[in-house]
């Protein structure tokens, strides 16, 4: 959560460190929207929670116009940092939420002055009543104060004048601790919103460049390549809901990804995880997971989004949940070719634990 954090910040505040004349602070804005959503009980088990609410969000934020490449080539995004909070209608089992949101928001169609975009935010969240067995035992959706914060957003922006902005969204808001403490089947609300969106002086306009700058670092070329992404993640996978202990994951990957465009790399990865109980006495053995998946990677600038799904070539028990799994991470890269890793493994879309890791982008072919 920290590396996404730190990876907007850089995005947003990457301006300021250019000389002055440079500077673009008017391109930051405010925003605050209004929400109305429900609780979707997607386990039997979840139906003691079910709720309508309201919630409330305010946003700040940059929107790029074309300084840099990626921001050309990804028609012109928000980047911003997002505080949401519910009260979930007072119920008695959740109480109250809290959540703080880096977020990136991608337009998909239309014009300057009415866009469609679909926005992805990642963060951390704070629920103030999570499971407890005797004073909240009703609660098994959440098993910690502290956890991921997830929203998505198909937001519509409309221009109301130079510098304000109308924005509806259908909302759809996850909470989970990664299975780090259990309970943890996870909250997950789909709803609407509405607001505004205010620039405090009239924002730049966008840089429509045809001939595109000189390559920056990390960029593909347009030239024939591929590359190795060798990746080193471990993880906490907390069993004591269900066998009375917390196991230690630790695995190595490989992706082998061709480059389609600036943008986008596809390819197929390789996994190879043991999980190994934290207690010598533990009622759980070891255990050894193979997996093979689909992989695309994701790049604007310094960083990179990769998407996994695979299946492991045998089929564990059921603690270790399916066959099926699914990963998604956060990567920064430096120039060395070596990359933070920073994301969730999830299997059929359950957590399976969080990932925190190192890496290193080796070029395979090149001609």
């Amino acid at each position: 959560m920290l590396f996404f954090i730190t990876v907007t910040c850089l995005l947003s505040v990457s301006y300021a460190q250019r000389p002055a004349q440079e500077r673009i602070p008017d391109n930051y804005y405010l925003e605050i929207r209004g929400g109305y959503g429900f609780i979707i009980p997607h386990h039997i088990e979840l139906y003691a929670l079910q709720t309508h609410f309201l919630s409330s969000e305010f946003s700040v934020g940059y929107l790029s116009f074309g300084k840099s490449r990626w921001e050309y080539l990804y028609h012109f995004p928000r980047v911003g940092l997002s505080l949401w909070y519910s009260g979930f209608n007072n119920s008695d089992y959740i109480g109250k939420a809290f959540a703080l949101h880096p977020y990136i928001s991608f337009p998909l169609t239309g014009t300057t002055d009415s866009r469609l975009c679909f926005r992805l935010g990642v963060g951390v969240g704070y629920l103030t009543k999570p499971y407890h067995p005797v004073e909240n035992y009703k609660n098994i959706a959440i098993g910690s104060h502290l956890n991921a914060a997830i929203n998505l957003k198909l937001e519509y922006q409309r221009k109301i004048s130079d510098r304000v902005f109308f924005n509806a969204a259908a909302d759809f808001q996850h909470f989970s601790n990664g299975s780090m403490r259990t309970p943890n089947f996870g909250l997950n609300s789909p709803g609407i919103s509405a607001g505004f969106l205010y620039h405090p002086q009239r924002p730049n306009p966008f840089l429509k460049r045809k001939l595109l700058p000189e390559l920056y670092a990390y960029e593909f070329d347009g030239k024939k390549f591929a590359y190795a992404a060798f990746t080193f993640y471990v993880g906490i996978k907390d069993e004591s809901f269900l066998a009375n202990d917390r196991l230690f994951a630790s695995a190595i990957a490989l992706d082998v990804m061709k480059p389609v465009s600036f943008k986008h790399s596809l390819g197929i990865g390789m996994d190879i995880t043991r999980y190994t109980p934290l207690h010598p006495d533990a009622p759980v053995i070891p255990l050894m997971k193979y997996g093979i998946n689909g992989a695309w990677h994701m790049k604007l600038w310094l960083v990179s989004f990769d998407f996994n799904i695979g299946v492991d070539l045998f089929k564990p028990n059921t603690i270790y949940l399916g066959t099926m799994y699914e990963k998604m991470a956060f990567k920064y890269h430096f120039e060395n070719g070596m990359f933070t890793y920073f994301g969730l493994k999830a299997n059929y879309g359950r957590a399976d634990f969080i990932t925190f890791g190192m890496g290193y982008d080796l070029k395979m072919m090149y001609y």
